[in-house]
Parts: structure tokens; C-alpha cells; sequence
């Protein structure tokens, strides 16, 4: 039988689409890298001038006069110019011409929509209030199943295509600084995905819709000769090909591969809108198909793991990062992973996923830390008002089951704590499971560690910990080397909650203070600078936990040197070892303030450089019309940090135990300086936080001013008695005085001791609030 005149035209027109895929598939020189494109775009706008030729000649549709038995129906056709259009939009995007792009996808859309069902016409115009409420309006978008009409071979594919077009639709918006529209599409496409291709995608693969697929492929089926329902072609009448004669053949992982796109764009669209939390919920579904259907690059999908366990676990939800992890680990031991290990970005990777573990194991023991201190905080409130304490919180029993309270541990006070840590070296440590909805603000509780499950989960951190070290060297990974660090850090101040004894406490944030300061002397300023201010933050709140520490042991005599009217001769009648715990807590809470000194040194260090930047001629202090540095700050950020170490400042000087009263009325006066300053400009910070602090900073003002005024009427009179009795008889006598207290038997100085004498590290009391003239 003579083959209808129809098709013998669309066979030259699938010949020239043969010519299209080769084109695409070229890789041009960098000289000229989109020539092939360019050409494929131009034989594709003859494809759709053609086939649209084609469809005016044919009528209207299927038993339109003028068709014959056996020729194509003029829809299928215009099925046909929609696909054509879509293609065109991608290559003009990928060109760099997004008006041809979004044109020619806009031309897709407007006729696959409703042959679907689907009112793709409202997706270009969001309302006006869209990014109040995106997501909403996105959901409801009228996306319906495709009619019945349609066979089940070309109702899939006609979606597949329409789920690619708004796929590229959404990709193109965002990237035109347009996100919320991007999102429209992009939405549309996944409500489409929902309510026609899931509903039948198992019945698909197993082949009961009858529809005739391939293989899973790496890309995308492409249309041939064979499917153009030519003589000799498996086309029987009244078969899915007989409707869509041009489609490829369906390939159930391509489908599923283009919603895992869908889901992957989501997440790039709402990070650009701020959405973190549904930004991080599309990334972990990405990377959970991607992980089911296979044939992913492992090292890429565990960094992105790695990442999204990073915001994971900066909001408190350890089950999502234990999940990440383990599946990061398994894909890592996959027999199909195929890795360098002895590569050098292999081993980075494998650090970083050390330090992730590590992460875990520490965050476990600091949230647990935080609900044991809610609770304790709860009994004093509780016992305050005489009521009933609370119910002592659950206890951790293994890293996957969360269990019910023990009945012999539901009052503070029992001694169940106390027998269970007898048993809990073999036990492991109790995680919750996958963390739950929380969208409407209720978060589980972590479960209570004993101190040997504290001890042993800190364990495991530092094991991951030295591993990631022994490659994050400091030789070559300042920062990562340091960020570690400080991960070890946080995992000593966590676990020192669960040291019941202040001497172990002691030891641990000594351990502190020791990581941090054998580097610091090893960073160059000029390269660092950034760096070493968080290191001389830590290392200043290790020792003023140190400080806390050594002081409660000498506190009642504190007290009474306060109150004595000669301190000298108090602390001569004290025993040895009462003047050595007073010689540690006050060499402590001086290295403090030498820290937080050096702290804000790094601050104006960065506003003298910026100052010599733009003014060749600065030297040194502050600009005419400046008051105070504090004014000179890089933005709130850099100001809130100042404030802060001001505010530690002054509450360390107002508690060091200095017997000189001389001394002590300076330290005291700085302390002044310190808290008006942080009133004066803590208003720049719109935190609680600051909030808070400037209000104490007010109460302390009007206490130390008082005090102040008492301390120097105090040795006024002492030195006028002193006159009297033995004319000009000199202070201090044989009694050490506080820069040269007796320290034998006391803990080793860090580098403290070595650079006592430098101007950049006195620790004498002082208020200035400008700028030096050394760097």
C-alpha cells in the first residue's frame, strides 16, 4: 500500500530531527562553543515551520475533510510542535537567551497545559502578595488529572514533557532574580508529578499499563525513524503509538529522574528566598532519591550530605543528622562507589564527614547538657514557689530507641542516676529516632545522659576528631584545623556539665584553654586577624570558666578581703594552701582580661588598617569627630562581639579578688568604663540578648559607682591612720603584692608568662576607647 503523502513529509522532517540530536551532542571549540547550537535551534525553527505547514493543510483534527485513512491527527501534531518549541526554549537558554527561551517554553505550556488539564496560563503572572505566601498559593495551583481521552502511553509522556518545560520554566525565572515566579512553575510541576505520573509510575515498571518502554538510560529517549508510524514500524491501529506516533518510548527512571530535578530546583528557589527550612527539606529529599534510583557521583552526593548536616544541626535536629550520616556511610561502602582514596579531595571529604560524626556525638551530649540545666532550673523555680518539682526527664538507652522515663527516676534527688552509671559503660547512648513534624513549635526533649555515657560519647567525638585533624593540618588547613579545634572545645564545655567534681571541671576547660592558645602564637595577624579574635574570645571564656571555678573555692575569702580593713595582713595569717588556691584564682581572672584585651586589639587592629586604606596620611588614634572606636565598627555584627568582650571585661574586673586597694578601685573604675560604654552603644544590637545586658550594665553602673566612692573614702581614712600611728610607713610591708603573688604549686601559665612584659599584653587596668599607635 502507497504510504500517505503525509507522512512521507514528516519523514524528512524526522530526518532533519535525526540531524538535531547529532548537532546537540557536538562539542564545540571554547572559540565558539555555541555553533552546533545555533545550528540545531535553526533546524528546529524549520521542524516547527514545517510540521505547522503540515497541520493547516490537514484541517482541524482527526476526520477533518481533506484526511485520509491512516494519516496523523492534526493534535498529535501540534503535540508534536510543543515538544519542538520546548527544545528551542532549552537551547536558547543554554545560549544565554533567556527572552527565546522563555517565549518558546511559554509556546510549549500554552498548548500542553490544557490538553492536560492543567491552567498553565496563570503560572506567569503570580498575584501580587506571592511572596507573603508562595508556598500556599503554589499548592493550590489547578492541576487535575489528564483527561480520559488520552491513552495511558501518551498522557505520560505529554506529562513527562510538560513536567520538563516547567522544570526549564522555573530554572530560567530564578535565575532572572525572580525566584517566587520560579517557584510557580516549579510547584506546578511537582502537584503534576503527585496526581498523574505517581499514581501509575509502579504500574509502568511492572508493564501493566501496557505502554512500551526501554531501559533504564543515562538520558533522556529520543524519537527515531522507527517511531514515526512508517511502513514497517510497530504501530497497530488503535495502539499508544497510533496517538503518539512521534513520542519516545517511556523510561520509568527518566521519569523519576525528572521530579528528583523538580525537587533539586525547589531547593535552590526557596534558598533564594530564605527559606531555609524548606530549602533544607527539598535537599534532603533530592538526596534521598538520588540515593534510591542509583548511578549518582558518591563523592558529590556525600559533600552535599555533609552541608545539609551542617544546618541540621545547627537547628538542634540530631535524628536527621544521624540519617544523613549513616546513609553517607553506606553509600561510601557501596561495592558500586568506585573512589580514589589515596586522592587527595577523597581524603578532605572523608575529614569532613569525620567532623560531621564528631559533630553528632558532641551535640548529643550539649543538648542533653541543656535539658538537664531546663530541668534544674524548673526544680529551683519550683521549689521556690513550693510546689512539686518537675518529673526528672527520660534517659538515654541507645542510638535508635527513645524510651519512656524509668519509673525509679522520676524525682530529682534519687539515687537511680547514681546506680545506673555502674552499668552504663557497655550501654550504648539513646538517640530519637527521626525527628518528627515540628511546624507547630514543639520540640521533643533530648533525653538524660549519665556521666559515663557522656564520657563515652565524647569518646567517639574525639576519635573523629583526631581523624579529621591528622588531615586537616595546620600546615595547609589553618581554618579547618582551627574549626576543629573548636568543635573539640564545645565537646569539653559539654561534657564538663556532667562533671560533678570542680577539679575535673577544671581540667576540662584547662584543656580549653591549652588547644586554642599553643596556636594562637603560631597565626600570622595579617592573614588571620578574623580567626584569631574567635580564638581569643574562646580562649578568654575557658579561663573565666576556670576563673568561676578557682574563685567559688576562695570565695568566703573574697568576701572577707573585701570587707577587712588590712587584706595584707588577712592573707599572710592564711594557711599555704588557702594562699596558693587565692595565688591560681587570681592569676586566672588576670590572664582573662589579658585574652579579652587581645580580643578587642584584633578589632582595632582591622579599623587602623582600614583607616591607613583610605587615608594615606592616618597614623594613629581616632579621626576628628570619633569618640569612641566602637563608632568605627564594620556593621551590628562586629559591634554586638565588641560589646561582648567589654561586658565580660567589666564582670571579670569587677570580681577579681586584688588586695591592693589602689588596684582594685582601678579595676573597679574600668569596669565603670566598660559597662557605660556597652549602654551607650548597645542600642546599635537589636537583640534580647543585648537587651539584657545593657540593663544588668545599668544596675552595675549604679553599684560600682557607690562602691567606687566607698572604696577611696575607705583609704583615705586607712592611710590617715596609718599616718598617725607610724608617720610615713609604705604600703604592701612583706606581703606579695598582686602582680607578684606566690604561685608555687600552681597550674602552668600558657603563653601568658613569655609576653608579661609586652605593652600589647599588660594586664594593669585600663579604659581607653581609642586607638594606639602600634600594630
Amino acid at each position: 500500500m502507497e504510504e500517505p503523502k503525509e507522512y512521507m513529509r514528516l519523514r524528512g522532517v524526522f530526518d532533519t530531527f535525526q540531524r538535531v540530536q547529532s548537532l546537540v551532542l557536538t562539542a564545540d571549540p571554547p572559540e565558539t562553543p555555541y555553533t552546533s547550537k545555533y545550528q540545531a535551534r535553526e533546524l528546529l525553527g524549520q521542524m516547527v515551520a514545517e510540521t505547522q505547514a503540515l497541520t493547516l493543510t490537514m484541517g482541524t483534527g482527526a476526520g477533518a475533510e481533506g484526511e485520509g485513512e491512516g494519516t496523523p491527527d492534526t493534535t498529535v501534531l501540534k503535540d508534536f510542535v510543543a515538544y519542538l518549541h520546548h527544545l528551542i526554549g532549552v537551547l536558547a537558554y543554554e545560549t544565554e537567551e533567556t527572552s527565546a527561551a522563555v517565549t518558546h517554553l511559554s509556546q510549549s505550556l500554552a498548548w500542553l497545559g490544557p490538553r492536560l488539564q492543567v491552567d498553565t496560563a496563570a503560572l506567569g503572572h503570580p498575584p501580587a502578595d506571592a511572596d507573603a505566601d508562595a508556598e500556599s498559593e503554589a499548592d493550590s495551583l489547578p492541576v487535575a488529572l489528564v483527561s480520559e481521552a488520552l491513552s495511558p502511553g501518551v498522557s505520560l509522556a505529554l506529562a513527562q514533557l510538560l513536567v520538563r518545560s516547567l522544570n526549564q520554566m522555573g530554572v530560567v525565572w530564578t535565575n532572572r532574580q525572580d525566584p517566587t515566579r520560579g517557584m510557580h512553575y516549579l510547584k506546578a510541576a511537582e502537584a503534576l508529578y503527585r496526581t498523574h505520573v505517581m499514581p501509575h509510575i509502579e504500574a509502568l515498571k511492572s508493564g501493566a499499563l501496557g505502554v512500551r518502554t526501554v531501559p533504564p538510560c543515562g538520558t533522556e529517549p529520543v524519537p527515531t525513524d522507527t517511531d514515526t508510524g512508517s511502513e514497517g514500524a510497530d504501530t497497530p491501529a488503535g495502539s499508544d503509538c497510533q496517538d503518539g506516533w512521534w513520542l519516545p518510548p517511556i523510561c520509568p527512571q527518566w521519569i523519576e529522574s525528572l521530579h528528583t530535578y523538580t525537587v533539586f530546583f525547589l531547593a535552590q528557589v526557596y534558598s533564594a528566598l530564605g527559606e531555609a527550612s524548606l530549602a533544607a527539606e527539598y535537599c534532603r529529599t533530592t538526596l534521598d532519591r538520588q540515593s534510591a534510583q542509583g548511578g549518582v557521583d558518591v563523592s558529590e552526593w556525600v559533600s552535599n550530605a555533609v552541608d545539609l548536616v551542617a544546618y541540621y544541626e545547627g537547628q538542634g535536629q540530631l535524628g536527621s543528622v544521624r540519617h544523613l550520616l549513616s546513609q553517607a556511610r553506606a553509600m561510601l561502602d557501596s561495592p558500586s562507589a568506585s573512589l580514589d582514596t589515596d586522592a587527595e579531595d577523597h581524603k578532605e571529604l572523608i575529614a569532613k564527614l569525620n567532623v560531621a560524626e564528631g559533630n553528632l556525638y558532641s551535640g548529643v551530649i550539649a543538648a542533653s547538657r541543656n535539658t538537664l540545666t531546663r530541668w534544674e532550673d524548673a526544680c529551683h523555680e519550683a521549689r521556690a514557689a513550693g510546689e512539686a518539682v518537675p518529673v526528672r526527664p527520660r534517659a538515654f538507652v541507645s542510638m535508635d530507641v527513645d524510651v519512656a522515663p524509668d519509673p525509679a527516676e522520676t524525682r530529682e534527688g534519687t539515687d537511680a542516676d547514681a546506680d545506673a552509671d555502674t552499668d552504663a559503660d557497655t550501654a550504648d547512648v539513646a538517640l530519637p529516632p527521626m525527628d518528627t513534624d515540628t511546624s507547630d513549635g514543639a520540640e521533643d526533649e533530648m533525653p538524660l545522659l549519665s556521666r559515663s555515657q557522656a564520657y563515652e560519647l565524647f569518646n567517639k567525638a574525639y576519635a573523629h576528631y583526631q581523624q579529621a585533624l591528622d588531615v586537616f593540618k595546620l600546615e595547609g588547613f589553618v581554618t579547618g584545623h582551627v574549626a576543629v579545634l573548636f568543635r573539640v572545645c564545645d565537646a569539653y564545655l559539654a561534657l564538663s556539665s556532667f562533671e560533678p567534681q570542680a577539679s575535673m571541671q577544671a581540667r576540662l576547660h584547662r584543656r580549653r584553654e591549652l588547644l586554642l592558645s599553643r596556636v594562637l602564637p603560631q597565626l600570622n595577624p595579617q592573614h588571620y586577624l578574623v580567626l584569631m579574635r574567635e580564638m581569643h574570645f574562646r580562649v578568654a571564656h575557658a579561663q573565666m570558666d576556670l576563673f568561676d571555678i578557682k574563685q567559688e573555692r576562695v570565695q568566703s575569702l573574697c568576701e572577707a578581703i573585701e570587707m577587712a580593713a588590712n587584706p595584707e595582713a588577712l592573707i599572710a595569717q592564711l594557711p599555704q594552701g588557702e594562699r596558693e588556691a587565692y595565688s591560681k584564682a587570681l592569676k586566672v581572672g588576670l590572664m582573662s582580661l589579658q585574652s579579652l584585651r587581645l580580643f578587642h586589639k584584633t578589632y582595632e587592629q582591622e579599623v587602623r588598617r582600614r583607616l591607613q586604606r583610605d587615608d594615606a596620611s592616618y597614623s594613629h588614634g581616632l579621626p576628628e569627630g570619633v569618640d569612641d572606636v566602637i563608632e568605627l565598627l564594620d556593621g551590628p555584627e562586629d559591634v554586638a562581639g565588641y560589646l561582648q568582650g567589654l561586658f565580660d571585661l567589666g564582670r571579670v574586673q569587677f570580681r577579681l579578688p586584688v588586695i591592693d586597694s589602689d588596684r582594685r578601685i582601678v579595676f573597679l573604675e574600668d569596669a565603670v568604663q566598660c559597662f557605660a560604654r556597652v549602654v551607650k552603644y548597645g542600642g546599635q544590637v537589636t537583640t534580647q540578648a543585648m537587651a539584657q545586658q545593657r540593663n544588668l550594665c545599668k544596675e552595675m553602673l549604679r553599684l560600682l559607682t557607690a562602691k567606687v566612692h566607698q572604696l577611696k573614702r575607705i583609704r583615705m581614712q586607712s592611710r590617715s591612720l596609718s599616718l598617725v600611728a607610724a608617720g610615713t610607713e609604705e604600703e604592701g610591708g612583706t606581703v606579695a603584692q598582686d602582680g607578684d603573688v606566690d604561685v608555687s604549686g600552681s597550674e602552668p601559665v600558657t603563653n601568658a608568662d613569655s609576653v608579661a612584659d609586652s605593652p600589647e599584653t599588660d594586664t594593669s587596668a585600663h579604659g581607653d576607647s581609642g586607638l594606639d599607635a602600634q600594630d
